[in-house]
């Protein structure tokens, strides 16, 4: 009888469970441990930044943060794992400018970034330096250009993966300085920069937080940054507008998405948790100084914003032809 009444009681449980609406669930979320997928190696900027969403989340909501790296695949791996996640709250992604560029990169993708995810917020970027071994004889970027053009085919230059906005700014840097270098994809940053500091590759689109500190210790060099004007860290290394390449900006974007159907109070709860985290001044002063903005946006800004950046790197990657097996 005993066995039976707790067996009638896990039912009725279970049955509340389900019929109880949105808003009481996400009362009591969360009531059990997070894990935020990175799908690169560990030790990149998107990396780091989970880290800090994991302390400031554990200590906001008492419950363990898991930050789970799965690499491979251009970022397919780790999204493919959350796109077919339980929509509770409780398997979140961290995306960049990959996500967006595999929409249409990668023609056969197992999942749909504009229909399989609820975007959560934008939460910051880093513009990207051109980078190359301190071994490299070069100091300025119209040397680069000079050498590359001597020894066409002979320079390669690295990313953190076919598809990712290191390989795009790569393409487009080739065009406009109508070079030719050979494309060295690595799994991720960790790696990529590994193979610079040894000058196992020629240059590389970096962001300014992966590489600021070999610059400054000399193991780098950077020859120009890919933003509107020059980084008060860094006032001495000039923008590729101010060296010819009018127009030309390029950056690396975070964010974080949900799987979709995951119930809109929980999109909303994390939503102004990661808002108030990213607003804190200790975690933007950390941003800063690794030459990163702290941003923070609502679920609907967030969205559009990753239609537009489909939508750009779609023309993007039509003009260069590119394609990824």
């Amino acid at each position: 009888m005993a066995k039976l009444i707790r067996r009638r009681t896990c039912l009725l449980a279970a049955i509340v469970f389900l019929l109880a609406p949105p808003c009481a669930l996400a009362q009591g979320y969360p009531t059990k441990p997070i894990r935020i997928v990175v799908p690169f190696v560990a030790g990149g900027s998107m990396d780091r930044l989970a880290r800090i969403l994991q302390t400031h989340m554990l200590e906001s909501w008492g419950q363990p943060v898991v930050v789970d790296n799965r690499p491979g695949g251009g970022t397919v791996i780790g999204t493919e794992l959350v796109s077919n996640a339980s929509p509770d709250g409780y398997t979140l992604l961290m995306i960049a400018n990959s996500a967006a560029i595999n929409s249409t990169l990668r023609p056969k993708l197992p999942y749909d970034l504009l229909k399989d995810f609820s975007p959560i917020s934008q939460l910051a970027r880093t513009p990207h330096l051109l980078v190359v071994p301190a071994s490299l004889k070069v100091n300025r970027l119209d040397e680069l250009i000079a050498l590359a053009r001597a020894r066409p085919g002979k320079l390669n230059y690295a990313s953190i993966g076919p598809g990712s906005i290191q390989h795009l700014s790569g393409e487009m840097f080739k065009a406009l300085a109508a070079i030719d270098v050979v494309h060295v994809p690595y799994a991720g940053t960790a790696p990529a920069v590994i193979a610079m500091l040894s000058g196992e590759v020629s240059m590389m689109f970096a962001n300014v937080a992966d590489v600021q500190q070999h610059v400054q210790t000399g193991r780098i060099k950077a020859l120009a940054i890919a933003s509107s004007r020059r980084q008060s860290s860094m006032e001495d290394i000039p923008t590729f507008i101010e060296s010819g390449f009018s127009g030309f900006e390029s950056s690396t974007w975070y964010g974080m998405v949900a799987p979709n159907g995951t119930p809109t109070e929980i999109v909303s709860k994390v939503n102004s948790e990661v808002l108030r985290i990213m607003q804190l001044p200790d975690v933007r002063e950390t941003l800063a100084t690794e030459g990163m903005q702290s941003l923070g946006t609502m679920p609907d800004t967030f969205r559009s914003f990753l239609i537009e950046e489909v939508d750009k790197y779609g023309r993007i990657v039509k003009a260069a032809n590119l394609k990824v097996d």
